[in-house]
């Protein structure tokens, strides 16, 4: 029996964490708010594939194909359409730019972290787990790289990944048909879904679960559907961008070992150990029981994120469906250490694991201000976006083609995109986009180029010459953009 004056330390203790850990999940909600507030209607580019989306959001508005042969002026992203779709329709109301697709994702990461309260919430009938899981979501808005409200798919996938997740846990006939229907929708917002979500699937079958036969039914429908509609629609075009091109992407062997010492170790790293002794200590309940349903969701979430770092193009928005699922363990995890007569059995073990909770969200402290494009971005941008405006003609500048479309100019495919056609499989519309580029710069079809890498500035010396600007020397004078590779026009080129 331990001492009465302790025991009042060690409540103490535990209320004050308690507090605090209330504190530090709020906080981190609170600020992803603000953050996605003053970043939604920033007029430039957050990350440099931003622009590429707006095409294809502009294609949907117009009632064009947004899988189709590749040309100059346009190459679709390699993912599916669902989320250009959705920003088609809200940009048709409130018009056509960053603000639009960037609210809807920061409204998603929103709908996400409730999600994860709901689901906790379910599964523990606690109240402090489930706020500290979607707190830890809303913490991870840096390990993600500022992502979660970029014009991005991401956040619309991840949203309707925890939406079905949790809903198929439900035994109602109507719960476990949505459910199929979610997973369908994150599958045609961001293909790597299907590999996230596999292990829960299996498990779900193997568990023999009430409704499991009407869920599956619903998936595999709903994926066959659209699948059917999309490459009839497309002419075959969407197997060969969606699943041809990234399958043939070289892979990063150094990604091996990156991907578990950088974007998840150092990110998770009292989530993935409490994970451990959470599946160990609810082995009992089999394949039913909720510690192996959502490790199984954690795997497949790892998996997936692991192989698309591996691949060429892949960056630290391949952490969000992890960071979702290692969220929600991480409350189950809070809960079950907690209040279960194991955890009671251990002296000091619920001062701990506040301890270790409040050590988590410390490990993902940020700096603000890293959201933000820096002003000398700003400055950047307006001489860019003016110096277009000012060029006669037509002006290519593949990384960034948005600024030329708001000139009034031609609208050119994203490089991102043109580059995965480029190093895919070798067919007969991949020569002839390399030909019809080749063609363009002989014939000098550009009355000028921003370029933003030096081999490509090779390929236009010949008839092309380089003009000195404030923007081009290496390293020098640059702003770096708020999230993921950091790249801006530094060359600027006019035919000899």
């Amino acid at each position: 029996m331990r001492p009465w004056g302790q025991s009042v330390v060690e409540k103490w203790w535990v209320k004050l964490l308690r507090g605090g850990l209330v504190v530090a999940a709020s906080t981190y909600v609170l600020l992803f708010l603000v953050l996605m507030g003053m970043r939604a209607g920033f007029q430039y580019e957050l990350e440099w594939m931003e622009g590429g989306v707006l095409q294809h959001i502009d294609r949907i508005m117009r009632g064009e194909a947004v899988y189709t042969t590749p040309t100059l002026e346009y190459v679709p992203f390699i993912y599916p359409p669902l989320y250009y779709v959705v920003c088609g329709g809200m940009a048709r109301l409130f018009g056509l730019g960053f603000f639009v697709p960037r609210m809807i994702s920061g409204l998603c990461a929103l709908g996400t972290m409730l999600l994860i309260y709901l689901t906790v919430r379910r599964e523990t009938k606690d109240r402090l787990s489930p706020y500290l899981a979607a707190g830890l979501y809303a913490a991870t808005y840096s390990a993600s790289g500022y992502w979660l409200d970029l014009a991005r798919v991401d956040s619309l996938s991840a949203f309707l990944m925890v939406g079905g997740v949790m809903l198929s846990r439900r035994s109602s006939h109507s719960s476990q048909l949505v459910a199929g229907l979610l997973l369908a929708l994150a599958f045609f917002t961001k293909q790597s879904v299907l590999i996230a979500t596999g292990p829960v699937v299996l498990c779900h079958i193997l568990a023999r679960r009430r409704g499991a036969t009407l869920f599956c039914l619903a998936l595999i429908a709903a994926v066959a559907v659209g699948l059917v509609y999309l490459v009839y629609s497309s002419g075959g075009w969407y197997i060969y961008y969606v699943f041809r091109l990234p399958a043939s992407h070289p892979f990063y062997p150094s990604m091996l070992t990156y991907y578990w010492m950088v974007d998840i170790w150092p990110v998770l790293p009292v989530v993935i150990p409490m994970t451990i002794v959470y599946l160990w200590q609810g082995r009992r309940e089999g394949l039913g029981g909720t510690p192996v349903f959502y490790g199984s969701l954690l795997l497949g979430c790892l998996a997936a994120g692991w192989l698309g770092r591996l691949h060429v193009g892949g960056a630290e928005n391949g952490g969000i469906p992890v960071y979702a699922a290692g969220a929600i363990i991480f409350g189950l995890g809070i809960h079950y250490l907690t209040n279960s007569e194991w955890g009671a059995s251990v002296p000091q073990l619920k001062a701990t694991v506040y301890g270790l909770a409040m050590a988590q969200f410390l490990v993902l402290a940020y700096n603000p201000a890293k959201a933000l494009p820096p002003d000398r971005g700003r400055e950047h941008w307006k001489w860019v976006e003016d110096l277009v405006r000012n060029s006669p003609g037509e002006v290519y500048m593949p990384a960034h083609g948005y600024l030329a479309a708001r000139a009034g100019k031609t609208w050119f495919a994203h490089t991102a995109a043109i580059l995965d056609v480029l190093r895919g499989p070798q067919t007969t519309e991949a020569a002839r986009l390399e030909d019809s580029f080749q063609t363009a710069i002989k014939s000098r079809r550009f009355s000028a180029v921003l370029l933003n890498n030096r081999p490509d500035v090779r390929r236009f010396e010949g008839t092309y010459e380089l003009l000195p600007t404030d923007f081009d020397r290496e390293g020098q004078n640059l702003p770096e953009l708020a999230s993921g590779l950091q790249t801006s026009p530094r060359y600027f080129m006019v035919p000899k």
